[in-house]
């Protein structure tokens, strides 16, 4: 039997979208294939009829609930079309697994970071002062690669800069391994090599924390900060709290910096994508 509909209407949201902790939906978009499927940690990564999502009109969106989804797990789609079968990762995904090219999504909540920026307001645009950074090169030295929060911990020095915006280079995943960000390649999650692991967080979370007392804010856990998508949280949170407003580089145009067969290039595999004999 294909999944259930429970919590799917017209409505549901794009991607894979947990419900509290009853479950998670998912939804993408795949006018010409024949059929979709989700696989992942939780149904044994199975590609049958029991992971099968449902057409839910001409346009092409497939939908399904799957009841025992859980923060952190991972998944992908399998999509089944004129040319053949493949997995390929949601093009809505929030995050990613390190293991690139053969990367897999990995579920996250989009609503259970504790925000302290509720008293933000955006400057006018008159009052606005913009530094442009890219994340990557903002704190490294040599090859080493910066990540979200390390720069986070410069936040006190953006702010004394008397700058009341900060402008990211792309974020977004990308292929090569340096990169200015215009070659992304899935449009919602973060580069993975921004993020950190678990292991390496604590003297992170520290000087995180140490910055949020400072202006008042109530500390951060261990939870609330791990994975990528997470620590771009800390980082923006943390500007807003220091006054500085963030304005993200976003460059579709710019796709493609080596699309893989798993990526969203051809994702219903129709007849002339030109990766189906992959």
């Amino acid at each position: 039997m294909p999944l259930e509909q429970t919590h799917i209407s017209a409505n549901t949201a794009m991607g894979a979208n947990l419900i509290g902790d009853q479950g998670a939906t998912f939804r993408v978009w795949a006018p010409a294939a024949h059929a979709v499927h989700v696989a992942g940690d939780f149904n044994g990564w199975a590609r049958d009829d029991s992971s099968l999502l449902v057409k839910l009109n001409a346009r092409g969106d497939w939908a399904g609930f799957v009841p025992n989804a859980r923060e952190g797990q991972q998944y992908l789609f399998h999509v089944r079309g004129e040319t053949g079968s493949r997995d390929k990762r949601d093009p809505y995904a929030r995050e990613l697994t390190a293991n690139w090219p053969d990367a897999n999504c990995i579920l996250r909540h989009a609503d259970r970071y504790p925000w302290h920026d509720a008293q933000f307001r955006t400057p006018k645009y008159h009052d606005l002062i913009v530094y442009q950074l890219h994340i990557g090169a903002f704190t490294g030295s040599g090859p080493a690669i910066a990540n979200f929060l390390d720069t986070a911990r410069r936040v006190p020095y953006l702010s004394a800069l008397g700058i009341t915006a900060v402008q990211l280079l792309p974020i977004v995943e990308f292929t090569s391994p340096n990169s200015m960000g215009y070659n992304g390649t899935d449009y919602f999650s973060p580069e993975i090599d921004y993020g950190i692991e678990d292991a390496d967080l604590p003297p992170y979370l520290d000087d995180v924390n140490a910055l949020f007392a400072a202006r008042g804010a109530a500390p951060i856990s261990l939870d609330d900060a791990r994975g990528a998508s997470a620590q771009l949280k800390i980082l923006v949170d943390l500007l807003h709290v220091y006054g500085i407003a963030v304005i993200p580089d976003v460059v579709y145009n710019h796709a493609g910096g080596g699309f893989t067969p798993g990526s969203i290039e051809f994702f219903d595999l129709q007849r002339n994508d030109p990766l189906w004999s992959w």
